[in-house]
């Protein structure tokens, strides 16, 4: 991912956006940069309980100051008073990583809307103008076989997108995915099937037929 570019990873509830995003900010604590996750939807002590168990511990990464991890609660939180907040953040520890998580979870419970977007797309501006990478991940509605469907049209934000899907293979449900754009350099075009199990996350290169497949039941041939 290229400094001062917005990536946005989308999918379905359980396709592991929130575990993939954390994969990004435990490799730049290791590259020696510094990561702060905003978080939405999960408390830190669950998300770093999760986190540790598929082989992404960030209790050592918090300690050095690394990766800082922060949970708002929208009903409480001003579309302005998260971007100040942010924005105070990397001006003062020299942030280059930002995660949100999630943008559908933080919009949908805030009980007043109104302009959301307008700050949203302010603040990215700014991000990307102070070369952070921004990673946001978007929930969408749908289980296995329907359609996935999404509240917010946020794709126009962002200079790169991670689909996350999910789909059978004999009687297992797995996790595929693939970049659907990159704006700035070229991509992969092939689907990799996502694997978190204990321990560890790995993509694992499907197979011309196994794509197909999963792209069929993931419902990507209609897109």
């Amino acid at each position: 991912l290229e400094y001062g570019t917005t990536t946005l990873i989308s999918g379905q509830s359980g396709t592991g956006k929130s575990t993939m995003a954390t994969v990004f900010a435990v490799a730049a604590a290791q590259a020696g940069e510094k990561a702060a996750m905003f978080l939405f939807e999960e408390r830190p002590e669950v998300f770093r309980a999760r986190s540790e168990g598929v082989g992404l511990p960030l209790d050592a990464h918090e300690e050095s100051g690394a990766v800082a991890l922060t949970h708002f609660d929208p009903a409480e939180t001003s579309p302005g008073e998260f971007s100040r907040f942010v924005i105070e953040a990397v001006e003062q520890d020299e942030i280059r990583l930002v995660v949100i998580d999630s943008l559908s979870g933080y919009i949908a419970a805030l009980p007043d809307r109104t302009n959301v977007m307008t700050h949203l797309v302010a603040l990215l501006q700014y991000l990307a103008r102070r070369g952070v990478v921004v990673i946001v991940t978007l929930a969408q509605h749908g289980l296995l076989g329907e359609p996935p469907r999404t509240e917010v049209d946020a794709s126009y934000l962002a200079d790169s997108i991670i689909l996350l899907r999910q789909y059978t293979a004999g009687a297992e449900i797995r996790r595929s995915i693939g970049v659907l754009k990159k704006r700035h350099s070229d991509h992969s075009r092939g689907l990799g099937e996502l694997v978190i199990r204990t321990g560890a996350v790995e993509i694992v290169p499907l197979s011309p037929e196994v794509a197909l497949r999963a792209a069929a039941s993931a419902d990507l041939g209609q897109r």
